[in-house]
Formats: C-alpha cells, sequence, structure tokens
C-alpha cells in the first residue's frame, strides 16, 4: 500500500496526482503520530443480548473465539472539513486472538479528527456497505441445517470513537434464537409410567434464506433494518428420531437454533410422536400430533406470529394425559439474554 504523507492542502493535490486513491491515504506526519500511542485498536468486542457459548459475554469479557473475524469499516473526517473524510478502513478483517484483536496494515489516530467506525460478524459473509448512508445489505443469507454450521450473523452499534481511545464494538444479533423442549407435565402424575421416549420430531414450514436491508441506526446508535423472507426457500430442519426422559427432566428436541426471522404461517407446524414406558415392561405410542407455532399460547403471552431479530422463542411440548390433552403445548417470547426457565409449570 503507498504511504502519502499529508502537509498541506498543495501537498495532498499533488500526491493525488501521483496516484495515491482516497482509500491510500494515510496521516503520518510526525515519528510520535506513529507511535504504538496512536494505533487504531479494538479492544472489547462484546456480541449483545448473547446465549450462545461462543458469544456470551462473561464477567465483562468478550466471548468471542480465538480465531474469530469480524469486518470493519471505517472513516476519519477532518477537523473543519479541511480535507474530504477518508475510507481507512474498508471490510477489514479484524481477527481475536488470546489476547487482543488484530488487523493489518496497522492505521494511526490522528489529533482533531474524528471517527465512525462500523462492524458486522462474521466478516466473510457475504455483504454490501452504502457508503453514503453506512448501512449493511445481506442478500440471500441462508441458514445452515445442522446447528453446528449455523452463522451468528450480527452488526455492530456505530462507534464514534474519539483519539485515541481503543475502539469497542458492540454487536446485535439479526437472526431469532429458536429453542424447542420436552417436558412431562407437573400436573402429569402416573408411578405406573417409568420413562418417556421421543420416536419422531419434526418442524415443517419454515423458510431458510431471505434478504437483511439495514434502514439506519436507532437513538442507541444500533442497526434498524427488516428481513424479506424467500418463500421459495424451505428451511429442512433436523429431525430428532430418539431421546428419552424421566419425570423431572428436560429433552432438547433442538435448542440454541439460529434461524431466520420470519412470519409464522399456518403451514409452520410442529409434529411429535412420543412413547410411555410402564413399569411392568409394556409400553404404548401416542401420536403423531401436530401444532402450529403462530398457535402456541403461554399463559398471558399471545400467539407468536413472527419471529423478530434478536429474540429468543422456547417452545414446550409437554405430555399431559390429565384431562382430554395428550400435549400441552406453549412458548415463550423473551431478549436473546433471558434463559430459558426449566423450573416453569407447564
Amino acid at each position: 500500500m503507498k504511504i502519502c504523507r499529508i502537509l498541506t492542502p498543495i501537498a495532498l493535490a499533488a500526491l493525488t496526482l501521483a496516484g495515491c486513491t482516497q482509500s491510500e491515504i494515510l496521516i503520518e506526519q510526525t515519528e510520535i503520530q506513529n507511535s504504538a500511542a496512536r494505533r487504531i485498536e479494538f479492544g472489547e468486542a462484546v456480541a449483545d443480548n448473547a446465549t450462545r457459548d461462543s458469544k456470551t459475554s462473561v464477567a465483562g469479557q468478550s466471548a468471542f473465539e480465538v480465531g474469530d473475524v469480524m469486518g470493519i469499516y471505517g472513516y476519519q473526517s477532518y477537523p473543519n472539513d479541511e480535507y474530504p473524510v477518508q475510507e481507512i478502513f474498508r471490510n477489514q478483517a479484524v481477527t481475536k486472538t488470546d489476547s487482543a484483536w488484530i488487523y493489518d496494515p496497522v492505521q494511526y489516530f490522528t489529533p482533531g479528527s474524528t471517527y465512525e467506525f462500523y462492524g458486522f460478524f462474521p466478516q466473510a459473509v457475504e455483504h454490501t456497505f452504502d457508503r453514503e448512508t453506512k448501512c449493511f445489505t445481506f442478500a440471500d443469507f441462508t441458514v445452515a441445517t445442522a446447528k453446528s454450521d449455523q452463522v451468528d450473523l450480527m452488526i455492530a452499534h456505530k462507534n464514534e470513537t474519539n483519539p485515541v481511545n481503543t475502539v469497542e464494538m458492540l454487536f446485535n444479533h439479526l437472526l431469532s434464537n429458536v429453542n424447542f423442549y420436552f417436558r412431562v407435565s407437573d400436573k402429569f402424575n402416573n408411578p405406573s409410567v417409568v420413562s418417556y421416549d421421543v420416536v419422531q420430531f419434526t418442524v415443517n414450514g419454515l423458510k431458510g434464506r431471505g434478504t437483511y436491508t439495514q434502514t439506519g441506526y436507532d437513538e442507541s446508535l444500533a442497526a434498524v433494518g427488516s428481513w424479506v423472507v424467500d418463500n421459495t426457500a424451505d428451511y429442512s430442519y433436523p429431525a430428532v428420531t430418539s431421546g428419552s426422559i424421566v419425570k423431572g427432566e428436560q429433552l432438547s428436541l433442538g435448542d440454541d437454533l439460529l434461524l431466520l426471522p420470519q412470519p409464522l404461517g399456518d403451514d409452520a407446524v410442529i409434529t411429535i410422536t412420543y412413547r410411555l414406558n410402564y413399569a411392568d415392561g409394556t409400553s404404548s405410542i401416542h401420536g403423531p400430533s401436530t401444532f402450529a407455532l403462530n398457535k402456541a399460547i403461554d399463559g398471558t403471552t399471545a400467539a407468536i406470529a413472527a419471529w423478530q431479530s434478536n429474540f429468543r422463542y422456547n417452545y414446550y411440548i409437554s405430555v399431559n394425559l390429565t384431562g382430554e390433552n395428550e400435549i400441552h403445548f406453549s412458548a415463550d417470547i423473551g431478549q436473546w439474554t433471558d434463559d430459558y426457565d426449566a423450573e416453569k409449570e407447564i
């Protein structure tokens, strides 16, 4: 990369004519200015409202894993608009190490200038960034089927760091955190049943691809935008075909999933078949039973018509053979930080 020293407007013009582009102009006025004290360094990077193990903030410590890479766009404005705004970072890869976030080549703060930083995660995801609006677009983003392959897509709050402070990035999730749990109703009391098996559990009617378009930033400088779902792209939920619990335990049928925010139509349903195992060695099969996700109601919680970005959705499927219902199906909603209620009565 060319290093252009900027001392006066005349010098700037001369250097530009010599072949330096706007993104190549770096401020390098003195040895002191390029000392370690003026390095643009990235410090804390936190996933706000995090529950995934890899992105949970514990005791104020960043929970990004070593090797995670965020993408950064950065802009420098000169005092009194003396020079045009400079793009000092363009999709710069910034990588988490054991002790720091690192990138190359290193940039330096200039006294008197002001700075804006915009970040997203992960850096490898396809995107566009509008320099005028400072907004991201993620076109045709596809959710992976397997939980281990799913990506925690995030945009950071706009950061207006002044020299020479460390740049810290606070991220918000663009996807929905969705969880399905199998339990036994607290009201079901049959001592002859010793265990409960899931024979098969499936989810249908979900979409797995969409486009997120950011429209701006709110008063907290968090990203504001919306998803448009591709209705031709079905999400293939990995079916659960085994699992066993006794009363008082809980079985995950798919937890901590990162799924596309989307409207939940009547075709978005769960289907479950389960087995009761009795003390005498016999068993009985129940189901399949099907329930619409948009009809799940948790006491005072209204039916969930759609999933939103940065929210957690817990669905509970509970064996309940008292009365007329075989299955009690409920749900609750919370911020991404909220854990599911393991003790909740159902």
